[in-house]
């Protein structure tokens, strides 16, 4: 009698890519949405107050959640590589304006909450790579019946 073990599909992983986009969404949406209901009283210069940026943040947040919510995985990993990394390079480039070699006009909470945004999105890209491998290296080392 063998025993079955029980199987794991690429599919599994696919909720957490979905959850992390849709995260990552909600709070790129939070933060527009507070900023712009902060009005002139910028909670004493902890978010900025630039229309521009709020709705660059609710149009990459909503694009985000509705890939979250899409059936590609691809979608939700495409979305959530391409915001990490952009948010990863204008995080970095925040950190070095602060020794003085970019200039830029963000608080500090601002920048904070954009790193927090990448690492997030990159620890998930990088835990779903290496389930990928481990479940590739199962399925082929596995005898066939």
């Amino acid at each position: 009698m063998t025993m079955r073990r029980s199987s794991t599909t690429l599919g599994k992983m696919t909720p957490m890519i979905r959850t992390v986009a849709k995260v990552q969404g909600l709070i790129l949406i939070l933060l527009a949405v507070s900023s712009l209901s902060a009005g002139k009283n910028s909670l004493h210069g902890a978010l900025n107050i630039e229309l521009q940026m709020n709705i660059i943040h609710l149009l990459t947040g909503s694009w985000l959640v509705l890939a979250g919510y899409a059936r590609s995985e691809k979608a939700a990993t495409a979305s959530v590589a391409v915001l990490s990394a952009a948010f990863f390079v204008m995080g970095a480039s925040a950190l070095s304006s602060s020794f003085g070699i970019v200039a830029h006009g963000y608080s500090w909470i601002h920048e904070v909450i954009r790193l927090a945004v990448a690492l997030l999105g990159a620890e998930a890209l990088i835990v779903g790579r290496l389930k990928k491998r481990k479940l590739a290296s199962e399925k082929s080392s596995r005898p066939t019946a």
